[in-house]
């Protein structure tokens, strides 16, 4: 009985070492995969921008630049002196940007995300990595801008009633005669 148990317990020992060996083996390719992702997401170079105002953008937000993915925002963070976010964007080392390129925080529809779009200039000056943005347009933020036009509205209204002019009717309403 112990040579039939101690042939059991090789085969069990053997079992787990080539299952440790394994899970060893699957560890190390995925941290080795790991060091590759990083390598292939550095690629590229470096461009800066500032902006007063970039509400909805995050690290890792897309560039676009004629409908196609250029890069990412790569960094964030504020400049205290002037007070406004500088983003940090890796952009492919294939596309190349005149110097007098623009840069802007576009909403992708009303309740959507934001993204980033590049405009390129006409300059024959590319720019280089660590260049800045010297063309920025800024966040608009949707509430600020309904708000304005809810305003602009009572306004005029008020300035009707103030001046007694007969309301407007609907535009559907006025019909041509045939």
């Amino acid at each position: 009985m112990t040579s039939n148990g101690a042939e059991v317990l090789n085969g069990r020992s053997l079992r787990e070492i080539m299952a440790g060996a394994l899970t060893l083996a699957v560890l190390g390719g995925l941290f080795a995969f790991s060091y590759t992702v990083d390598s292939r997401v550095n690629k590229g170079y470096s461009l800066d921008a500032s902006f007063t105002s970039v509400d909805g953008i995050a690290e890792n937000a897309t560039i676009w630049l004629s409908g196609v993915k250029i890069g990412t925002v790569s960094k964030m963070r504020l400049d205290p002196e002037y007070m406004q976010a500088v983003l940090t964007f890796r952009i492919d080392n294939g596309v190349k940007l005149p110097e007098d390129s623009s840069v802007a925080v576009v909403s992708q529809g009303l309740l959507g995300g934001k993204y980033i779009m590049i405009s390129p200039g006409g300059s024959p000056e590319m720019m280089k990595d660590g260049d800045s943005f010297q063309y920025v347009q800024n966040s608009v933020i949707i509430e600020n801008l309904l708000q304005q036009i809810v305003q602009m509205a009572e306004r005029r209204a008020a300035e009707r009633k103030q001046s007694g002019a007969a309301p407007v009717a609907p535009a559907e309403s006025v019909q041509p005669k045939p």
